[in-house]
């Protein structure tokens, strides 16, 4: 059995709003989120709007979702 690290997580997002989501139906999103520590380096890529949100919790946190598809928060 694989152990995930404290400081990686999946994180699950979920949109009820069928017009938000590429196939017009309601999904379920996954990432694979990574708190960093501060002195690692980093590489961000994403910009996303959810991205933020977390920041303001987790400042070093990258997301990692499946399938590379980044949900919508509208």
């Amino acid at each position: 059995m694989t152990m995930m690290n404290p400081r990686t997580f999946y994180l699950y997002h979920y949109n009820g709003i069928k017009r938000s989501n590429n196939s017009n139906k309601i999904e379920y999103h996954r990432a694979k989120a990574t708190l960093r520590d501060f002195l690692e380096p980093t590489v961000i890529t994403d910009s996303s709007s959810i991205l933020k949100c977390l920041q303001t919790k987790w400042p070093t946190i990258e997301l990692q979702w499946d399938n590379e598809i980044v949900p919508s928060v509208n």
